[in-house]
C-alpha cells in the first residue's frame, strides 16, 4: 500500500490527475450522497453536514491549486519556459498553500471521524449514520493513499525536478 514510485514530475502529475484525485472525488461524492439522507435531527448531524461542506470546498481548491497552479508552474519554471527572479518565492508560496490545504482536509476528515465515533457510541444509531460512517472510512482510506503518494513519490519527483536544472547549468 505504501510504495515509493520512482516517477518524473510529469508522470506523478498524470497519476494524480487520472488515479488519485478521481478516487477522492468519487469517494467524497458517495459520502455526500450518504450524508444527504441524514435527517439532520440533532446537533452532531448538522455539524457533520457543515464540516463535510467545508471539506468539499477545500478539496476542490486543493485539486485546482495542485493540478492547475503549482505543478504546471513548477514544470514550466524548471524547463526554462518561465524565467523570473521571484519564481522561487511564488513556487514556495504555492507549495505552502497546497500543503496547508492538505493538512486542513486531513483535520476536517479527522473531525468527521470523531463525529462518527460519537454516532457509534449511541445506543440506537440509524442505518443512515452507519452508511455515512462507512463512506467516510472509504474516503479516509483514499485520502491516506493520496497523501502517501504525495509524500513518497511527488515530493521526491519535485526534488529531482528542481535538482536537474541546477546540475545542468
Amino acid at each position: 500500500m505504501f510504495i515509493k514510485k520512482n516517477l518524473t514530475l510529469v508522470q506523478a502529475m498524470v497519476q494524480l490527475e487520472t488515479i488519485f484525485y478521481p478516487r477522492l472525488e468519487r469517494a467524497i461524492r458517495k459520502l455526500s450522497v450518504d450524508v444527504l439522507v441524514l435527517a439532520a435531527g440533532d446537533k452532531r448531524e448538522l455539524q457533520f453536514l457543515d464540516i463535510l461542506s467545508e471539506l468539499q470546498s477545500e478539496f476542490i481548491m486543493l485539486q485546482q491549486l495542485d493540478l492547475n497552479v503549482f505543478l504546471p508552474k513548477l514544470i514550466s519554471v524548471s524547463e526554462g519556459s518561465e524565467c523570473c527572479s521571484d519564481n522561487s518565492g511564488n513556487l514556495l508560496n504555492s507549495m505552502e498553500r497546497v500543503s496547508a490545504k492538505r493538512k486542513k482536509i486531513v483535520n476536517q476528515t479527522l473531525e468527521l471521524n470523531q463525529l462518527c465515533n460519537n454516532f457509534m457510541s449511541e445506543r440506537h444509531w440509524t442505518e443512515t449514520k452507519l452508511n455515512s460512517c462507512k463512506s467516510l472510512f472509504r474516503f479516509y482510506k483514499h485520502l491516506i493513499e493520496y497523501i502517501n503518494f504525495q509524500e513518497l513519490t511527488v515530493v521526491q519527483a519535485i526534488h529531482k525536478h528542481l535538482e536537474s536544472p541546477i546540475s545542468s547549468k
